[in-house]
C-alpha cells in the first residue's frame, strides 16, 4: 500500500476519522459505534476508500515505476519508445563429418536433437560437396519447434484493412519469424512470395528505406506475436488481398538448455555429428524467457534518453542493456581515469542468465582451527529443513559463466554475405560510437556482502524459524533494490527495514562483511584484432573488374603445396557450378592466390509466355530478333564547325554494356581511327554518346576530316563479334526518330501474336512486349530471363498502349561457398570481413609505478674533438636538470678535446641543492624549478682555465603513474563518507582496509597494503621525493595522488609470526584530482588459490574490504551483491563470534 499512498492519501481509517470529526462538530452522535450515524459513516468510509483504492491502482498502472501488471508495464514502456526483449533460443554451432563422398543438402527447418531437445537449422538450404569420407562441415542450429504455413493453415493470411497480423503463439522466438507476401503492385506487376525483412523498432529512421520490411510488436492482451507492415508512416502499405505466409519458431527460452552435450541426432543420412573434442559444439547464444518487469522499468527511461545515438555514458548504458545477453551495464570514459586516457571507453556488463539461488547450511561445530563446519541442507524454498534455517549462501557465486559475459556475447565472429550475424553487445555499440574510440573491458568486480544477523528477541507467539524466513526474504528484497553497479549500502536503513517486521519491542543487530571476488576474468582486457585467427586460416575476397569476377584468396601460414581449394558459384562455369584448383609452391610463398573468372552479362535464355485470366488460353511470345543485325544502323547527328566537329550517336535498344563504338576520320581517302568508346551503364541510361573532334591530327596545322565512319561492335570479346555501321541523320531529332522507328518495328499495327525484344545493361534486362489483339485486361504475361521468373498482370493502360516494358535484375556470377582441404585439417576459409575480427585479450603490461619510482636523468661523458686538438671549454654550454628526477651530469662534457690530466674543481653552496664528486655533478630529486650559477676551475699543465656555468632545473613534466602498465586487476573504491584527511594530514586509520589471508597447515599468506610511512617509504608514496621532515609542510590532499604498495607476505607458520618472504604485488592509490577515489591494482601474476570447495574447481581469490563504518558507496564496476545471511538465536550467537566480528572492525 506504500506505493498507493503516494498517489491517494486517504485510507479507510483517515476518511472515517475525518467524517466523525465533521459530524461531531455539527452536534451529531457520531462517536458512538452503535449509533445509526456511525453505521452510515462506516459505509461511506468503506465506499470512498474502495473508490480511492481503485483510482490509485489505475493511476499507478499508468506510471511505469509504480505499475504492477505486466501488460501495463509494457504499455508504459512503449510510451517511452522502448520495446521489451522477448524470448530467445539457445543457439549452437555444431560440426559433423560425412560418412561417404558426394553431394549433400540440409534443407531449412531440418530437425536436430541435442540431448533429446529439438533444435532447427533455420538458414537457406545448405548444399555442399564432400570429396571424401570424414570431411568436416558445420551449421548453426537454434532451439525450437517450427510451425510452417504449408503445414498450418492458421499461418496463412489475407490482408484487408489492417497493417498487421496476429500470430496465435506467445512463445515465438525473438528472430523466429519468416514472412513472405504475394501481391500485385499498383502497376499490375505480380510479385510472388516476396521475402520480407525484420527491422528493429528501436532504430527506426525516417531517412531509411523500409520497403518490404516488417516490425514485431507483440499484442499486449495475449502476449502473442504481432507483426506490422507499416508503422509510424514507415514501411510498405500492401494492397488489399495480399497473401501472407508466416513460418515461426516456438522456443522454450531458458528451459531449452541442453546442458552438457553428450548426444546429437538427426534424420540426415550419411553424416555423423561431433559432440566432443576440438570440434565440439560451440554455444553462440544463451536462451532466456524475455525481459523481467524490473528490467523494463530500469531500461525504458534510459532508452528514451539515448534517442538512437550514444554520447553520454547513460546513452551507452541504454543501448547495451537492450541486448539480450546483458542484464546490467556500466560505461565510463578515459577522462575519468588517472592519468586521463582520452579516446578510451571502459565497458562492464553482467549477464542476463545470472539467477540468484540461495542454499541452506547448518552449523555442525568447529574444527581444530576454530573455523565453522557447515552442512548443506537444501535450498531456500525447501520446507523440509525449515526449522534449521539460519545460514543462507548464494549458490555458484564464483561461477564465471553466471557472473561474466562470454566472448561471443561481446562480439560475433559470424559474417554471412558481409553482414554480422548474432551481434554481440559491442557489435551493437560499435554501430553508434565513434570508430576512433578504443574499447576496454573491465568485467564487474563482485563485492559480496555477508550478513551476520542477531535477533535479540523474537516476536512472541511466532515460531523462530518463520521469523528467520521472513527476515531473510526481507533482506533479499532490500538487496534487490540496492544491489548492482554504483550501489549505496547503509546498515541503518537495513536495520530499520527489519525492525518493521520484528516490531519496536524486539531488536536486531546486523554485522555486514564485504568481500571482493577476483577471477581471471577481472584482468583488464582490451579489444584487438585476432592475429592468431588470421594467421591459421584463409580469407577470401571477391570483386568485379569490367567483365571479370576477381577472387583473391589470402592463404594460411600453414598452407602447403597441393592443398585443394573449391569454389562454388551461383551459375555454371564450363558446365559446373564448382571450380577446383590446387595451391602451388609460388602461391604458398607469396601467401596469396588470385583467380579471375569471365562474367557474362549477356542474356543466356529468355522467354515470354501469355496466359488468359481464366487459364484456358496459352501462347508463346516471339522474339523479333533485334540481335539479327541485318538492315540495322546507328543514327547520329554531326555539327560541323571551323575548328571542331561534334558527333551525337543515338543508342538503339540492342546496344549493351561493354559493346564498342569506333569513330574513324577520313583524310584524303584514308581512314584514321580517332577514338574508341566502350559503352557504360551511364551511356545506356542517357541513350546516346558524344564525341568532339578538334581536327588536330598527325598532319600539321588544323585539318578537318572529310568524312566520318561510325563502327559498332557487339560482344567485342566473344568469338563471333558482330558489326554494323552508323548513318548521318539530318538532325538530332531525325536521329532519334529513325532509331525509335527501328526499335518499334510494329508501330501501331494490329498483331495476331505476342512479340518481344529486350535491351540490357550490366545488371538489368529491359523487356519490351507488344500485345496481340486477343490480349485482355487481367490476362498474365510471364517473363523468364536467365531462370528468373516474373508475372505481369495486364492493365487497361497496357491494352491502350498495345505494349509495355518490364525490367528484370540479373544476378551476376558470384561465389556462394568455398572449401579448403589440406594437410592441416584445421584450416578454413572465411570472408575477408573476418580477417580483422575482434578478439578480447588481456592487457599484457601490468608493471607497477611503485617499482619505477626512481627515475634518472643521467648524461655520461661523450667526448668532443676538434681539428685543432686544443683543450678548452665549449661555447654556450650549460647543464639542465629535471624536477622529481635523480640527475647526474659528467662535467667532462663541458670541454672539447678533454685531457685526463686536467684537475677540475667546482664551488657550490648548500642552498644550491646540487653536489659535486668528480666526474659528476648531481642533484637528487629537486622539487622546484630554479637556476644556479656555478664556477668551474680547471688546472692543466700549469695553466688555469675558469668559467661560470648555468645550471637550469626545469619541470620534469612527468607523472609517475604514466609508468604504470594498463594490465592487471583493477578495483575501484570510494572514499569513506567520514573523509580521510585532517587538515593537511592523511588519516591512515580511515582508509578502507583491503586484505586477503589464507592459512595452510605449515605456512600462511597475507596480502594487504603497507601503509607504513618512514624515511624509506616516504620517497615512494608521493608524486615526488620528499623527506619525512618535509611531510608536515605538505598539504597531501592537494597532491595528484598518494600511493602505497600492496605487499604479499608469506609466513612459514600459520600464526603469521615467522615472516618468510615479502613481495610487492600491487598498488593502493588515492587520487585527489577531480572526483577523489581509490584505485587498487594487482599484478596479473597474482596467484588465485582455490578459495571455496563449495564452488567447484574455479580459481579465484577473496579480499576482505572494511570501511570505518557500514555506510558505503560503491563506484565504477564494483557490483554489490548479497552472498550470505547467517542467523543465530539469542543464545547461539556466541561471544566468540561477536568478538571475532568486532575485532575485524
Amino acid at each position: 500500500m506504500a506505493n498507493i499512498k503516494e498517489t491517494i492519501p486517504f485510507s479507510f481509517e483517515e476518511i472515517y476519522s475525518d467524517l466523525v470529526k465533521r459530524m461531531t462538530k455539527k452536534g451529531y452522535d457520531a462517536p458512538y459505534e452503535g449509533s445509526n450515524l456511525a453505521q452510515l459513516i462506516t459505509l461511506l468510509s468503506y465506499s470512498i476508500s474502495s473508490l480511492n483504492f481503485n483510482t490509485a491502482v489505475n493511476i499507478n498502472e499508468n506510471i511505469l515505476e509504480l505499475a504492477r501488471k505486466r501488460k501495463n508495464i509494457i504499455q508504459d514502456a512503449r510510451m517511452l519508445s522502448y520495446e521489451p526483449k522477448v524470448k530467445v533460443s539457445y543457439m549452437y554451432k555444431i560440426y559433423f563429418k560425412t560418412k561417404v563422398s558426394g553431394s549433400y543438402i540440409i534443407p531449412r527447418w531440418t530437425k536436430i536433437k541435442i540431448n533429446n531437445i529439438e533444435f532447427l537449422y533455420c538458414d537457406d538450404d545448405y548444399i555442399f560437396q564432400s570429396t571424401k569420407a570424414g570431411d568436416i562441415f558445420s551449421i548453426v542450429v537454434k532451439q525450437g519447434q517450427v510451425e510452417t504455413s504449408d503445414e498450418n493453415k492458421v499461418l496463412n493470411y489475407v490482408l484487408n484493412e489492417k497493417d498487421y497480423i496476429d500470430i496465435p503463439y506467445d512463445d515465438v522466438e525473438e528472430d523466429g519469424i519468416r514472412v513472405s507476401a504475394t501481391f500485385y503492385t499498383d502497376d499490375g506487376i505480380f510479385v510472388n512470395n516476396k521475402l520480407l525483412t525484420k527491422r528493429n523498432l528501436s532504430s527506426m529512421d525516417k531517412n531509411d528505406n523500409y520497403d518490404y520490411n516488417f516490425f514485431r510488436k507483440d499484442d499486449l492482451k495475449t502476449s502473442n506475436a504481432r507483426i506490422f507492415f507499416k508503422m509510424n508512416g514507415l514501411g510498405t502499405p500492401f494492397p488489399k488481398g495480399t497473401a501472407v505466409k508466416v513460418d515461426v519458431i516456438r522456443t522454450k527460452g531458458k528451459e531449452g538448455n541442453p546442458g552438457d552435450i553428450k548426444d546429437i541426432t538427426s534424420d540426415i543420412k550419411n553424416i555423423e555429428f561431433i559432440s566432443s573434442g576440438i570440434n565440439a559444439p560451440i554455444l553462440l547464444q544463451v536462451g532466456n524467457n524475455g525481459e523481467s518487469d524490473q528490467s523494463i522499468k530500469e531500461n525504458a527511461p534510459l532508452f528514451l534518453n539515448a534517442a538512437s545515438r550514444v554520447v553520454t555514458s547513460y546513452d551507452y548504458k541504454a543501448v547495451a542493456q537492450s541486448h539480450n545477453a546483458v542484464d546490467r551495464a556500466l560505461i565510463w570514459g578515459g577522462e575519468d581515469e588517472f592519468p586521463v586516457t582520452l579516446g578510451n571507453l571502459y565497458y562492464s556488463f553482467t549477464p542476463e542468465r545470472a539467477q540468484d539461488k540461495f542454499e541452506i547450511y547448518s552449523l555442525e561445530g568447529y574444527d581444530d582451527d576454530n573455523e565453522e563446519i557447515w552442512k548443506k541442507e537444501g535450498n531456500s524454498n525447501d520446507t523440509s529443513v525449515i526449522s534449521e534455517k539460519f545460514h543462507y549462501k548464494l549458490a555458484d557465486y564464483a561461477d564465471s559463466d553466471l557472473r561474466f559475459l562470454r566472448e561471443n556475447e561481446f562480439f560475433s565472429n559470424t559474417v554471412i554475405d558481409g553482414v554480422i550475424q548474432n551481434k554481440g553487445v559491442c557489435d551493437i555499440l560499435d554501430m553508434y560510437k565513434l570508430p576512433a574510440l578504443k574499447t576496454n573491458i573491465r568485467n564487474p568486480v563482485y563485492v559480496y556482502c555477508d550478513l551476520y544477523v542477531n535477533i535479540k528477541k523474537y516476536p512472541y507467539g511466532t515460531p523462530s524459524f518463520k521469523t528467520r524466513q521472513e527476515i531473510f526474504e526481507a533482506i533479499q528484497e532490500y538487496f534487490k533494490k540496492i544491489q548492482g553497479f554504483e550501489a549505496k549500502y547503509y546498515n541503518s536503513n537495513l536495520i530499520r527495514t527489519l525492525d518493521n517486521i520484528l516490531g519496536t519491542n524486539n531488536g536486531v543487530e546486523i554485522y555486514p562483511k564485504f568481500r571482493i571476488l577476483l577471477k581471471k576474468e577481472n584482468i583488464a582486457k582490451t579489444i584487438e584484432k585476432n592475429e592468431e585467427f588470421s594467421n591459421v586460416n584463409c580469407f577470401i575476397k571477391s570483386f568485379y573488374v569490367n567483365n571479370s569476377l576477381n577472387v583473391t584468396l589470402y592463404l594460411s601460414g600453414n598452407s602447403h603445396k597441393d592443398d585443394e581449394v573449391s569454389l562454388f558459384f551461383n551459375q555454371k562455369l564450363n558446365g559446373s557450378k564448382e571450380w577446383y584448383s590446387k595451391v602451388t609452391e609460388e602461391d604458398r610463398k607469396s601467401g596469396v592466390k588470385i583467380y579471375s573468372f569471365p562474367v557474362n552479362y549477356n542474356v543466356e535464355n529468355i522467354s515470354v509466355d501469355y496466359q488468359s485470366y481464366d487459364g484456358l488460353t496459352e501462347a508463346k511470345g516471339k522474339d523479333v530478333l533485334l540481335y539479327n543485325f541485318k538492315n540495322k544502323k546507328l543514327f547520329y547527328e554531326g555539327i560541323f564547325n571551323q575548328e571542331s566537329t561534334e558527333l551525337t550517336i543515338i543508342l538503339p535498344r540492342f546496344v549493351k554494356y561493354n559493346d564498342e563504338i569506333t569513330i574513324k576520320g577520313i583524310f584524303e581517302g584514308n581512314e584514321y581511327s580517332l577514338t574508341k568508346i566502350i559503352i557504360k551503364d551511364e551511356d545506356l541510361e542517357k541513350g546516346f554518346v558524344k564525341y568532339i573532334d578538334l581536327k588536330r591530327t598527325e598532319f600539321a596545322g588544323i585539318v578537318g576530316a572529310e568524312n566520318y565512319k561510325i563502327e559498332y561492335t557487339s560482344n567485342p570479346n566473344s568469338q563471333n563479334p558482330q558489326k554494323l555501321y552508323g548513318e548521318l541523320a539530318t538532325s538530332l531529332q531525325d536521329a532519334n526518330e529513325l532509331t525509335q522507328n527501328q526499335d518499334n518495328i510494329f508501330s501501331n499495327n494490329s498483331l495476331n501474336e505476342v512479340f518481344y525484344n529486350y535491351k540490357q545493361d550490366r545488371e538489368n534486362v529491359s523487356v519490351k512486349v507488344w500485345l496481340a489483339d486477343y490480349v485482355k485486361t487481367n490476362d498474365i504475361i510471364e517473363i523468364e530471363v536467365n531462370d528468373k521468373h516474373s508475372k505481369v498482370l495486364i492493365t487497361d493502360n497496357m491494352i491502350q498502349e498495345r505494349s509495355f516494358e518490364y525490367t528484370i535484375k540479373i544476378d551476376p556470377l558470384k561465389v556462394v561457398s568455398y572449401t579448403y582441404k589440406g594437410q592441416d585439417s584445421s584450416i578454413k576459409i572465411y570472408p575477408i570481413e573476418l580477417k580483422e575480427a575482434n578478439t578480447i585479450k588481456d592487457v599484457d603490461d601490468d608493471s607497477l609505478a611503485i617499482e619505477n619510482k626512481t627515475l634518472h636523468n643521467f648524461l655520461e661523458h661523450n667526448a668532443t674533438t676538434t681539428y685543432d686538438g686544443i683543450f678548452g671549454f665549449k661555447e654556450n654550454v650549460s647543464i639542465t636538470f629535471l624536477t622529481k628526477y635523480y640527475n647526474k651530469f659528467d662535467v667532462r662534457n663541458l670541454f672539447k678535446n678533454f685531457d685526463d690530466n686536467a684537475v677540475i674543481s667546482i664551488r657550490t653552496t648548500p642552498e644550491m641543492k646540487i653536489q659535486y664528486s668528480y666526474p659528476y655533478i648531481s642533484s637528487f630529486y629537486p622539487t622546484k624549478k630554479e637556476t644556479y650559477n656555478i664556477n668551474v676551475d680547471v688546472e692543466l699543465n700549469g695553466e688555469l682555465y675558469s668559467k661560470n656555468i648555468n645550471v637550469f632545473i626545469t619541470d620534469g613534466n612527468r607523472d609517475v603513474l604514466n609508468k604504470e602498465g594498463k594490465g592487471g586487476y583493477f578495483v575501484y573504491l570510494d572514499l569513506p563518507v567520514e573523509g580521510i584527511y585532517n587538515g593537511n594530514n592523511l588519516i591512515i586509520d580511515r582508509l578502507p582496509k583491503f586484505q586477503h589471508i589464507s592459512k595452510g597447515k605449515t605456512s600462511s599468506k597475507m596480502i594487504k597494503p603497507d601503509f607504513t610511512i618512514d624515511e624509506t617509504s616516504i620517497k615512494k608514496i608521493l608524486p615526488y621525493i620528499v623527506s619525512l621532515e618535509d611531510l608536515d609542510n605538505i598539504n597531501i590532499q592537494k597532491l595528484e595522488y598518494v600511493q602505497f604498495p600492496i605487499v604479499e607476505t608469506t609466513y612459514s607458520d600459520n600464526e603469521f609470526k615467522k615472516e618468510d618472504n615479502k613481495n610487492t604485488v600491487g598498488t593502493y592509490t588515492i587520487f585527489n584530482d577531480r572526483k577523489p577515489y581509490i584505485r587498487i591494482k594487482l599484478l596479473k601474476s597474482l596467484e588465485l588459490p582455490l578459495e571455496d570447495e563449495l564452488n567447484g574447481d574455479d580459481e579465484f581469490i577473496i579480499f576482505d574490504v572494511e570501511y570505518p563504518t557500514s555506510n558505503i558507496n560503491f563506484i565504477r564496476n564494483s557490483f554489490l551483491k548479497l552472498r550470505e545471511v547467517n542467523f543465530d538465536s539469542v543464545n547461539d550467537l556466541t561471544e566468540r563470534k561477536i568478538l571475532k566480528l568486532q575485532e575485524s572492525k
